[in-house]
């Protein structure tokens, strides 16, 4: 049995998301001069459009979906468990997506992070867009962050970083070298 759906992700995640269901929102860096980053040199910063993030967002959801259809096939119960976890990563026909979704599952971690390196570069209203579409889909993350620079969040106001947070994202980090980088 082959399974083809896929979700696009990034090339980098920080390690303590190591086990967090990871979802590209913008590609590449829209900075990209850091000395101590060789991640997107020579690669072009762009911005994701809602409804394609949304796609990717409902492919995971149809992943996950199946995932615990697999481990009900399997005769346990929806649970995913290493059994289930061996089954997707020795059969060629699951996509890295599924592998990805089953981790992420496997250790219940809840959390979600953001890829790629500065999303609050995003427009507010459709970072919300997508926020609330993720925490419909998958009302078990309990945690999202993502990357951004310090001054691309001072950009948004007070209320649209409160709005933000309301939506799910809880919380971002900064490279502090990145930070201190002059324009």
């Amino acid at each position: 049995m082959v399974k083809k759906l896929e979700f696009e992700q990034g090339p980098i995640r920080p390690p303590s998301e190591a086990r967090s269901f990871l979802l590209r929102i913008t590609r590449n860096c829209p900075w990209n001069q850091c000395l101590f980053c060789p991640v997107y040199k020579n690669k072009q910063f762009s911005l994701r459009t809602v409804d394609e993030i949304k796609r990717d967002i409902q492919t995971a959801r149809d992943i996950s979906d199946d995932i615990k259809a697999l481990s009900w096939r399997l005769g346990f119960r929806g649970e995913i468990i290493s059994t289930v976890i061996n089954h997707i990563f020795n059969n060629t026909g699951y996509s890295d997506s599924y592998r990805s979704i089953a981790i992420w599952h496997y250790f219940q971690t809840g959390a979600c992070f953001l890829q790629d390196a500065d999303n609050l570069i995003m427009k507010t209203e459709d970072l919300i867009e997508v926020l609330k579409f993720l925490k419909d889909k998958f009302p078990e993350i309990t945690r999202v962050t993502t990357y951004s620079r310090s001054r691309t969040i001072i950009r948004k106001s007070v209320d649209e970083l409160r709005l933000i947070k309301n939506s799910g994202l809880d919380r971002f980090m900064w490279d502090l070298r990145a930070a201190m980088t002059l324009y």
